[in-house]
């Protein structure tokens, strides 16, 4: 029985199934959710006077920056 086929197959490296891909895709949330971040402390600083308003840009930019730190960590080459 003749083999040189399977092994010239077996030895061409592996198969499509076993390559990973990378993506930056941690990167591009992380900004975003920072840029997120420092615009809902801007709107904190500037609606200062409303507590309400300051209370709940406060919350948006502690949220969005904990999101940002998690993609970072979540989608870590």
């Amino acid at each position: 029985m003749d083999d040189e086929p399977l092994k010239a197959a077996l030895s061409e490296g592996p198969d499509m199934a076993a390559q990973t891909v990378s993506t930056d895709m941690g990167v591009g949330l992380g900004v975003a959710f920072g840029v997120v971040s420092v615009l809902a402390a801007a709107a904190m600083y500037l609606g200062s006077a409303d507590q309400t308003l300051a209370g709940w840009a406060f919350a948006v930019a502690m949220i969005a920056g904990g999101l940002g730190i998690m993609a970072l960590h979540v989608y870590e080459p």
